[in-house]
């Protein structure tokens, strides 16, 4: 499991034959499930293989107090 949404809402991330076969198994037993479209697994060992890149594409950019007020609802 790779992250977990909500109680009804979970993400399942892994090799692409063995989430092939969960998901087929999950759908078998009634589970709505939907496959999202993505190059990498994010919350998995898959990143690892673009960690170069993406500290490469990210080197430049620095943190700072944000621009734009954020309100949430949920807490």
């Amino acid at each position: 499991m790779a992250a977990v949404n909500s109680p009804s809402s979970v993400v399942i991330a892994g090799d692409a034959e063995a989430l092939d076969e969960a998901l087929a198994a999950l759908e078998a037993e009634g589970v709505r499930v939907r496959r999202v479209a993505v190059d990498y697994a994010s919350h998995t060992r898959h990143v690892e293989a673009i960690e170069d890149a993406l500290g490469e594409a990210f080197a430049d950019i620095r943190s700072q107090a944000p621009l734009v007020p954020f309100f949430s609802t949920v807490t």
